[in-house]
């Protein structure tokens, strides 16, 4: 689900670049194209709002300037940077306001993130292991606190062995796989498929070796021990 100011801005910039179209009688092919390009890779990934976000609002004041009027170039420039200025605080990192926004967050560790957010003083200096799903979240809500293990800036994904994205190696080869990184803090889902009729989290992070800290619906915090 995308937020309320995610469809603001796509009605607004598609409705600015409809009026200058209809005024002009003119398509600006790269206008359009960036604001579609980007707006399609928003629709499919959220992270991508503020990339179509700045592409949107730059369109937007262009426009605004060319449409002619008592100062169109202040008014769009002036425009179109207020705007900017306040998505990017809507979508800041580590601000911690994601939820009111309108984000589908069920499915993301809430509770243990806040859960890490209360007890930075005590585990931020711990490295860290986190799925690669829940990486963008907890980059937004506890960096720089905490160093984020992984996320899904696709850029990087290569350089991250494929054992280390799912949790469907032996519990043998994830120990060596948390020993080989020196993770001390482990950020795991709740609900994992059972390992030889055994709860995957008895399997794969051994109570000897792995003190639970904190349980929610969603996910499993683990502190080595």
């Amino acid at each position: 689900r995308r937020c309320a100011p995610f469809w603001l801005l796509l009605a607004g910039a598609a409705a600015a670049l409809g009026r200058h179209r209809a005024r002009t009688g003119r398509w600006s092919l790269l206008r359009w194209g960036v604001c579609i390009g980007t707006a399609a890779w928003a629709l499919a990934a959220q992270r991508a709002i503020p990339y179509f976000a700045i592409a949107a609002l730059v369109a937007v004041g262009a426009v605004l300037r060319e449409g002619g009027g008592p100062g169109p170039e202040r008014l769009g420039e002036r425009g179109a940077g207020v705007a900017l200025a306040l998505m990017l605080l809507y979508f800041a990192p580590g601000t911690g306001s994601l939820s009111p926004t309108g984000w589908d967050l069920s499915g993301f560790p809430v509770e243990s993130v806040n859960f890490l957010a209360a007890r930075a003083d005590e585990l931020s200096g711990l490295p860290l292991y986190n799925p690669l799903d829940w990486g963008g979240y907890l980059a937004a809500r506890l960096w720089p606190r905490y160093r984020i293990y992984m996320d899904g800036r696709s850029a990087f994904i290569d350089m991250i062995g494929s054992d280390e994205l799912a949790l469907d190696v032996s519990p043998a080869r994830w120990q060596a796989i948390l020993d080989r990184h020196g993770i001390e803090l482990a950020l795991m889902p709740r609900r994992w498929p059972d390992v030889d009729g055994m709860p995957y989290d008895l399997a794969f992070m051994p109570r000897e070796r792995w003190v639970l800290i904190h349980e929610d619906p969603v996910a499993l915090v683990f502190r080595r021990r």
